[in-house]
């Protein structure tokens, strides 16, 4: 592996043993709600219809496959994030309200600290892993915007019997507001903030990314897109919330104003030393959760091949508008007809660190 960490999606416990395989440094995203959604039931249905504890055990099982599978490598969970048009297509989801955009309405954080009661039994799944011995564990809130949605959700996480000072808890970043609120949920207490670019990005465009009319508008590298994030990894650094593939764990957790492992670290000096860096993953748009798995080898290749410090580079030019999303997409338009998406995006990304790159061209290919 590299001393830069790759970590990778998984949506199904099915999927994590498989996953486990490529070598990657943990799970950077298990979804959680795609194990309610394969009960064919929402929460409330699952609940009336087998009891509270046989909902927590569902979760319970689900997080468990993955911990097992990654141990003693971190694996982040993101509490239910499902919005009401999917509740609304399985048994008990009759109620589930009519919206009209539904990636703006009632999910994520909303819609856990709106029904407690639901939620509750998510974080007491949270709490029996723990019990457990699974402190590989993390958990992740999804669609938060500001310190108040962190605060009231580390309460609840509290009153369930989670020390929320010694467990790794952190947050998504997915709207402009929570970029732009890192510094009062650091105060709040969290522990990592981790990108989630797809919303980011149709947030910050106000583009749907599931309406064809404007889906050539959404561009995940856009100069505004970019900036937004670079300016969030800045204040990341600042409070030890780093998340470039990284996780904080630890026996005792250091005091919040405390150097943490980023900064004390030899493998990070090369991160820390650009304006805006960039991780991998966001200078090619965020991988799709199908191809991220098989993305792993050819990223950490390139890695190892390049450094970070190129990648650095290009991330300057990228956000200094010298490289977009556009240039890849035509290469993308066209690559071979039988070219796998992972092989096309290794020599993007190459071609682009040689292009880019102040530091010569060796190693290019």
């Amino acid at each position: 592996m590299t001393a830069t960490e790759v970590k990778v999606n998984v949506s199904i416990p099915e999927a994590a043993e498989r996953a486990a395989a490529t070598g990657a440094d943990g799970v950077g995203l298990l979804r959680l709600e795609h194990m309610i959604l394969s009960t064919n039931k929402t929460p409330e249905k699952y609940i009336a219809d087998h009891g509270e504890d046989a909902y927590i055990e569902e979760i319970v099982e689900g997080v468990r496959r993955s911990a097992d599978e990654f141990y003693p490598r971190p694996v982040r969970v993101r509490t239910l994030d499902a919005p009401t048009d999917e509740f609304r297509q399985l048994q008990g989801g009759g109620d589930e309200p009519d919206e009209h955009n539904p990636m703006l309405g009632y999910r994520g954080i909303r819609r856990s600290l709106d029904t407690p009661e639901v939620f509750v039994h998510e974080l007491e799944a949270f709490r029996r892993l723990y019990e457990m011995g699974y402190d590989n564990v993390g958990i992740m809130l999804p669609l938060v915007n500001d310190a108040e949605d962190v605060r009231r959700a580390r309460d609840l996480m509290e009153e369930a019997g989670i020390d929320t000072d010694k467990r790794s808890w952190g947050v998504m970043i997915e709207t402009p507001a929570s970029a732009l609120c890192v510094d009062e949920m650091a105060a709040a207490g969290i522990d990592f903030a981790s990108f989630g670019t797809n919303d980011l990005t149709q947030y910050t465009l106000a583009v749907d990314r599931n309406n064809g009319q404007v889906a050539d508008r959404f561009d995940e590298l856009h100069p505004a897109v970019l900036e937004l994030i670079g300016e969030t990894i800045a204040t990341c650094r600042e409070h030890d919330l780093l998340d470039l593939g990284e996780h904080r764990r630890r026996a005792g957790r250091p005091t919040r104003g405390q150097a943490g492992r980023a900064e004390t670290d030899p493998r990070y000096r090369p991160l820390r030393s650009g304006r805006r860096p960039i991780h991998p993953f966001v200078l090619l748009g965020r991988p799709t959760e199908d191809t991220s798995e098989r993305l792993i080898a050819s990223l950490t290749g390139v890695v190892s091949d390049f450094g970070i410090q190129r990648i650095v580079t290009i991330s300057r030019r990228v956000v200094s508008f010298e490289c977009s999303a556009r240039s890849v997409t035509e290469r993308w338009k066209n690559r071979g007809p039988t070219e796998p998406r992972n092989g096309f995006i290794e020599r993007t990304l190459r071609h682009e660190i040689c292009r880019l790159s102040r530091h010569g061209r060796s190693g290019c290919t």
